[in-house]
């Protein structure tokens, strides 16, 4: 399975996201939802606002241009809304997984899901890159 594979059928399939995006912990973009589109610098603020959660409570959170206001975090979440559309963020060892979720989806579907596929699947995906060469899983980064 690819990350964009993993994108779009498991996270966009659920319907408990609407558009997501996996990203290294550099904020270079592993896989991503068709219209979605976070820059790296976003990503990079991102992954720096688990560790230093100030970086978000200041000026928010960004991603594909829209600023959403940060509500809350930890080191391995981060969650944030503008209007009617919600962002879960998780943090693996080596990745970032974003996820946006819209009315009628409600917070607790979307992180419910994002929080069960991230800890189980990118485990097990990230275990497979590690032993199996990246040509014979169809991945291109």
């Amino acid at each position: 399975m690819s990350w964009q594979d993993y994108v779009d059928k498991q996270l966009l399939a659920s319907r408990c996201v609407t558009k997501a995006a996996i990203a290294g912990h550099d904020g270079n973009v592993w896989a991503k939802s068709e219209g979605f589109e976070p820059s790296k610098d976003e990503l990079a603020k991102l992954v720096a606002g688990f560790e230093s959660q100030d970086l978000l409570t200041t000026g928010g959170l960004t991603l594909g241009g829209t600023r959403y206001i940060y509500l809350s975090g930890t080191d391995k979440v981060v969650r944030a809304k503008l209007g009617k559309v919600g962002v879960h963020c998780m943090k693996t060892t080596q990745a970032v997984v974003v996820a946006l979720y819209e009315d009628p989806i409600q917070p607790q579907q979307a992180a419910s899901h994002l929080r069960w596929r991230a800890a189980e699947d990118l485990v097990d995906v990230a275990c497979l890159l590690l032993f199996q060469p990246r040509r014979a899983l169809n991945i291109a980064n």
